[in-house]
């Protein structure tokens, strides 16, 4: 008698397809799909019944052969999927947590499948305080503190990084790290994420003068750009002092010219400067014509002197 008990037991194990139990997150108000894994192992014809549990609670039943349909508890937030046989809860709440059953029953095979549901609020925005920094020339310690709800951290950082890095309580989880001259607070969960920052800098000013002076880049830029200012500078006033003495050559030239054309003769010397005068000036030019005028007058009186007296 009671090895035949035995072996229906192990009978019915074999028969009996199952999984492992899946862990399954949601945030406070959300959604999450309950699904079969090996439901495809199975024959659709020789399905009876499909129902879903909620610890010991049945959540609802489906039979197949009568395509009827009937939810229990979660009325109003249940959605079943009579291809996949999947149950979809809706508006979840934080009592909604716990342990789901899945079970197909088919003839003398049974699949069987469990998920455990958390169903958590969304992090809050985590704060983030200074306690303490000390800075030189060429390093900057900060020690800072970061709390999100019921959980906080001390941590210290330089701008490469933070220790302690990271401190988890319950479901959540707070997380130190700097990037890019920042210290960066993290604040998450399986459901959420939220961070808040410094800028690390800003708490270490001579840290921060020393980054800027001895930047190799920076002295290149401000060198090239003062090698420019000076070379247009010189080429202006070189360009100015060229223009100058073009100007004077100009005016020489025509004073010589007109030295070298005299003639040897007095009185003709004197009649074709006349001459030479009234042709090159022009029309108007006030102080041409009164030079013209006093040189015709000039030239008059000299060839009257040199005239015999009758």
């Amino acid at each position: 008698m009671c090895l035949s008990v035995v072996l229906l037991i192990l009978v019915n194990l074999l028969q009996t397809a199952g999984s492992p139990v899946s862990s399954l997150f949601s945030q406070t108000g959300g959604s999450v799909t309950l699904e079969f894994q090996q439901q495809q192992q199975l024959e659709r014809e020789s399905m009876d019944l499909i129902q879903w549990y909620f610890g010991q609670h049945k959540i609802m039943k489906y039979l197949p052969h009568q395509g009827t349909f009937t939810v229990f508890t979660h009325k109003g937030r249940v959605e079943f999927n009579n291809e996949t046989f999947s149950v979809e809860l809706k508006n979840l709440q934080k009592n909604d947590s716990g342990l789901y059953r899945g079970e197909i029953h088919a003839g003398k095979t049974d699949v069987k499948v469990e998920h455990k549901l958390s169903v958590l609020d969304p992090v809050e925005a985590p704060v983030l305080s200074v306690v303490s920094n000390w800075f030189s020339s060429d390093s900057c310690n900060v020690t800072v503190i970061c709390r999100g709800h019921d959980l906080s951290l001390n941590t210290t950082c330089n701008n490469i990084t933070c220790s302690p890095e990271q401190r988890a309580f319950n479901d959540s989880t707070l997380t130190f790290s700097v990037r890019d001259s920042r210290i960066i607070c993290d604040h998450k969960n399986r459901v959420s994420w939220r961070n808040v920052t410094m800028e690390i800098n800003q708490l270490c000013p001579l840290y921060l003068e020393s980054t800027i002076v001895g930047n190799p880049v920076w002295i290149v830029w401000f060198s090239c750009g003062f090698g420019a200012c000076c070379a247009g500078l010189f080429w202006c006033i070189r360009k100015r002092k060229q223009m100058g003495a073009g100007g004077a050559h100009t005016d020489f030239a025509k004073i010589t010219v007109t030295s070298a054309q005299q003639s040897p003769d007095p009185e003709a010397s004197i009649y074709s400067t006349v001459q030479d005068v009234k042709s090159s000036v022009t029309e108007e030019s006030p102080y041409d014509e009164v030079t013209t005028l006093t040189s015709v007058q000039s030239a008059t009186s000299v060839y009257s002197m040199l005239q015999p007296t009758s």
